[in-house]
């Protein structure tokens, strides 16, 4: 891996002779190696009679033989299991700290940004056939989805930038995987080891708490609960896959329904001390690394950048060391059921007494789209504009896009970078309406909301995906939709901005500069761009020195003076009726208070500052890469998405 993508070679490649492939082929391509799957609108008699005519003719062969040069260890796992690959592992815990040395592999790559390290627990897959089973895998779903959400607080960028916990079955890898996925900063890894290891240790010895346990369940119910609803609608694709992974791991295959009773069958029987005690056993190796006795995971790989030095030995002693940390139980955070108290919303409804205006466009013509395509086109009273259509494409879901007009363009009239990082320090940031970002954060997950903040060239956009029906049972819980619209009045009107969030911004965006330079696709387009546009810096990765040079107040001042409600507009599409959608938008987006832009609007061309001759020539760059390969773009002046060329003629006429 520390010099290239383990794909085999060319050399290799071109040495095989035609005796040597069909050897090959005629080893491993044999029908009792093989396994056939149909999916999809077909008669099951008929499919099963073709198959039979196409290929029960076909002998099979025995294994093949190897030599002993290639040291295939034997038996292995194939021969328990047709559909895994002939190897064997090193499960984790068949060695013990003290009795062997701990397996590490650690490289230089000279592509890398930060530190890139790995976890590996492997465990033999452990079949689902009765309810019993089905159990205790929910319940390592449970801890893995409590546990992430812990970790997710930490990575910020600074020291960690990426943390994943996970706990798969690969039937490719032929076990199941508990993994630890980390990217840490070059100077601070030892210190990102110690956060990740001490939060699993936590886990480890005093596991959930009863809310904690409650939230992660119900968001797991709600979650299968919209898959049954969506059950008639996956794909052929979809259907396949899941059954593949299901047939070679020895799971009783179940559709979405079926899975959703068993869901709910088993989910009314898990109890916090079962949960706690599978938490232990499966958080142990992180946990107790290093002590005597203690059972070791299967490996550890870390990987770093030019100009760094990490040893195997350094890497056990930080694991070693972050284990051996004294560990308090987590103090149990309050999360709200609602952002806005029924008080508050009906005080903001009494002062403000919001309206919807009359139909933005012709009235007949609103009138026809809304009969034709169900969209439906409004316009609040304090100036917002909102676009909405009911659709059951994806059953008991929602997905809502603010736009605002302003994007990298508006640069020109702020710092630098201003409207880029100050829409990553609305992603990075989250406390609001009186609420932590940490409370908020755990609101969206109990509520199962996905959000994101970002920029580009011409609009400030951000997108929701939840779902629309209720996630948390109970009276004072508020749907999925109701929760985004609280989140997005306080986005619009009370944000709250955090220099915290503004630091990791700015790490986000150096580490984005760092690797444009060391990719080639980016390296290629950031080339393309600059001379396209006479290095207009808008349409350029932000620069490390326009990075540091930017305050707080810089990138807030730059974002609010375009979030105002006659400049911003919504859509949203989802299984919802239009009612409901109108009642919560005048309720929520209603009740933020008007407001203007300072300066009209105008309009602004992408600049073209060099002669056209110069982008008639070839332009050629350089960039150190791990394989030897090259890519090409071919660009050029071309009409907006409206059909308008830049000198204003229309390219596709009238």
């Amino acid at each position: 891996l520390k010099k290239r993508f383990p794909i085999g070679l060319v050399e290799q490649i071109q040495s095989w002779t035609p005796p040597e492939v069909q050897a090959f082929h005629r080893a491993h391509y044999r029908p009792n190696n093989a396994h056939l799957y149909v999916i999809g609108d077909v008669d099951p008699e008929l499919a099963e009679m073709l198959v039979h005519k196409m290929f029960s003719h076909l002998e099979a062969r025995p294994p093949p033989e190897y030599a002993k040069e290639e040291e295939m260890e034997m038996p292995n796992l194939k021969s328990l299991n047709t559909f895994f690959p002939p190897i064997n592992h090193q499960w984790a815990g068949s060695q013990v700290f003290g009795e062997a040395e701990c397996r590490v592999h650690s490289f230089e790559h000279e592509l890398m940004q930060g530190v890139s390290l790995h976890v590996f627990a492997k465990f033999p897959v452990e079949p689902i056939v009765t309810l019993s089973d089905y159990l205790q895998a929910l319940v390592k779903r449970l801890i893995v989805v409590a546990l992430q959400v812990r970790l997710n607080v930490h990575s910020r960028g600074d020291p960690i930038s990426m943390v994943e916990f996970s706990y798969l079955d690969s039937p490719r890898e032929a076990c199941a995987v508990c993994a630890l996925d980390m990217m840490a900063t070059t100077e601070h890894w030892e210190r990102a080891v110690q956060i990740v290891v001490k939060e699993i240790k936590k886990m480890a010895l005093y596991g959930l708490s009863q809310s904690e346990l409650q939230r992660c369940l119900s968001a797991l119910l709600s979650d299968s609960s919209q898959l049954a609803a969506q059950g008639d609608r996956m794909s052929n694709q979809e259907q396949l896959q899941f059954l593949m992974e299901s047939q070679a791991c020895g799971h009783t295959f179940m559709d979405p329904d079926q899975l959703q009773e068993a869901t709910n069958l088993v989910a009314a029987c898990i109890s916090l001390e079962q949960v706690n005690d599978a938490a232990r056993s499966l958080c142990l190796s992180l946990a107790s690394f290093g002590t005597e006795g203690s059972p070791m995971p299967s490996s550890l790989v870390a990987c770093y950048p030019p100009g760094t030095q990490i040893s195997s030995e350094e890497v056990v002693a930080a694991f070693a060391s972050a284990a051996a940390q004294e560990v308090e139980s987590m103090d149990d955070i309050a999360v709200p059921s609602s952002l806005m108290s029924g008080e508050e919303q009906r005080a903001l409804l009494t002062e403000r007494k919001p309206t919807w205006l009359p139909s933005l466009a012709d009235a007949v013509d609103a009138e026809q789209d809304a009969q034709e395509f169900g969209v439906f086109q409004k316009q609040l009273s304090n100036g917002i504009k909102v676009n909405f259509r009911a659709s059951d494409a994806e059953s008991q879901r929602g997905h809502l896009r603010v736009t605002v007009p302003c994007g990298r363009m508006m640069e020109s009239d702020f710092r630098k970078g201003a409207m880029a990082i100050g829409a990553r320090t609305m992603q990075e940031g989250g406390a609001m309406l009186g609420w932590t970002r940490e409370q908020v954060e755990l609101f969206c997950v109990d509520h199962l909301i996905m959000a994101e903040v970002a920029c580009n060239e011409e609009f400030l956009f951000m997108e929701f995906v939840f779902p629309t029906s209720k996630v948390t049972e109970g009276d004072e819980h508020v749907t999925g939709v109701e929760g985004v619209m609280q989140v997005l009045h306080a986005l619009l009107h009370r944000y709250v901005w955090e220099e915290d969030a503004l630091q990791r911004a700015k790490q986000a965006f150096r580490q984005a500069h760092e690797q444009v330079g060391k990719n080639l696709e980016a390296a290629a387009a950031e080339h393309l761009l600059a001379h396209m546009t006479g290095g207009d810096y808008r349409f350029l990765s932000v620069s490390p020195a326009d990075i540091e040079a930017l305050t707080l107040d810089d990138v807030s001042t730059a974002i609010e003076a375009f979030l105002t409600t006659d400049n911003v507009e919504i859509s949203f599409s989802g299984d919802l009726a239009p009612q409901d959608f109108e009642r919560l938008a005048l309720q929520y987006l209603g009740t933020i208070p008007p407001s203007s832009l300072a300066v009209p609007p105008r309009d602004l061309s992408i600049p073209m500052a060099i002669p056209s001759s110069i982008l008639t020539r070839d332009l050629r760059l350089e960039v150190p890469d791990s394989d030897a390969r090259a890519v090409a773009y071919v660009a050029g002046t071309a009409p907006n998405k409206w059909g308008v060329l830049a000198g204003g003629t229309e390219a596709l006429g009238e």
